[in-house]
This record gives C-alpha cells, structure tokens and sequence, in this order.
C-alpha cells in the first residue's frame, strides 16, 4: 500500500506542516489570476479555437481541432503504462480512494474505513435519527443535547459566519417566537419559508451584509437626517467650559 502522509489538528506542529504543504508564492498570486481571468474570458468568446490554441501554446502540441485533443483508450493506457513505477501506484491508490468515495456518496447515509485506518463519511447522525420512533428521537436527542435541545439547536444554527434568513418549524407558536428571537439571523420565517413583501426590511448578520433593503429601513437609506437645536434662551451653557 501507498505511504499517504497523514495530519491530524491535535498535533502540536500541524499549522506549520499545514502552511508548509499549502504554501505559495504570494507575489504571483494576483499575477496568475489576471493571467488565468484573461484566457477563460477568451475561451468564453472565442470558444474551441482558444481552448486549441492555448492547448498548443502550453503543452507544445499540433492539435488542429478539438478532436485531435481526444485520447483513446489505448493512448491512456500506454502513457499510464510509461510512468515511473512509483509515481503509477501513487496515481492509482488515489483513483481508487475517489472511486470508493463516490460509490458511496449514493447512499443516503454512509461511512467506512480504509485500509489506514481513516473514517470517512456523510449525514450519519441525521439519517440514523429518520429511522427511529418519535420516543426513540426523542431520548437520541436528550442523549446528545441534555435537556435543553431547543437550545442545542439555536446554538448549532447560529454557528456559522452568515446570517441571512432561516426558518423554524414548530406546533407551538411562543416555542417559534422564542426560537426566532434568539436566531442571528436577519429574516426567520416561522412554519413558512421563502415569503416576502417589500414592506418587510431584507438584511442579513454577520458576513451576510450590512444595513437593510426594503422596508422602513431601507427607506431611510435615501434620506439626509439633520438636528436642529434651537435654544430659546440664549445663554452660555458651559458644555465645554
């Protein structure tokens, strides 16, 4: 089996490994993106002719049309069969850790361990939850959440760095109220979702934006507020004195 260098966030030194294997030199940044922003805008307009011409620019082909860039089967498997032997197996073992991967992203729920011990899966804790009984859902969710769940959930909803709109599904109106008071978010809907009028103000917490659209709100966006003091005894006042 292929060594697969392996970081875990425990580790003392995992930022600096983390950093060292992600590092890049800042200053061709910005030249690479404008470089890269210049050829798909061609590609955009110009279509097949800029994909064959870039093609033949950097990878120093003759290619006259697209499909003279196709590759058979054959082709493949000869340059596969060209590399080096350790560079194959480090191809290989990756092909098949994806492969593996995406087979089981068609279940509902998964996971499984490879051969190095790394777990892997998705939406265990929530489809494992679908198919218990209500009583059974319940205690699950005590089990985690102790007995304020309805706060767990509020803590778990408001984790994140935005803060657009959301919505609370509930058979109890003040459990809605209280649960939608304490959301950051700038929009709750309570047993809907998605409704919206333009008396209403549109915004968002966090890094979902700042001030408000629509509404009374937004409307004071357009206006100039001034103050007006008017003394009607003149006199010193000794503010700054």
């Amino acid at each position: 089996m292929v060594a697969i260098k392996r970081l875990a966030t425990v580790d003392a030194d995992f930022k600096a490994k983390m950093d060292a294997l992600l590092a890049f030199e800042a200053a061709a940044d910005e030249g690479i993106e404008r470089t890269v922003a210049g050829i798909l805008a061609d590609v955009k307009e110009r279509g097949d002719a800029a994909v064959v011409e870039y093609t033949n620019k950097f990878d120093r082909l003759t290619a006259a049309s697209m499909a003279d860039l196709e590759l058979s089967k054959a082709e493949m498997q000869k340059a596969l069969d060209g590399l080096p032997a350790d560079r194959r197996a480090a191809l290989e073992a990756a092909a098949g850790r994806i492969k593996a991967y995406h087979e089981r992203q068609k279940m509902e729920g998964w996971s499984y361990t490879e051969a190095d011990g790394t777990m892997l899966g998705e939406g265990l804790g929530m489809v494992a939850l679908k198919r218990l009984s209500d009583a059974e859902r319940v205690a699950a969710l005590q089990a985690m959440f102790g007995n304020d769940a309805m706060g767990a959930a509020v803590a778990l909803a408001n984790d994140t760095i935005y803060g657009l709109a959301g919505a609370v599904w509930t058979q109890t109106a003040g459990r809605g109220e209280r649960v939608a008071a304490r959301l950051r978010l700038g929009t709750v809907w309570v047993n809907d979702y998605h409704p919206y009028v333009p008396q209403a103000e549109w915004g968002g917490y966090k890094q979902s934006g700042i001030g408000r659209e629509l509404g009374h709100l937004g409307l004071e966006e357009y206006q100039e507020t001034k103050h007006v003091w008017h003394n009607l005894a003149p006199a010193p006042s000794g503010w700054f004195s």
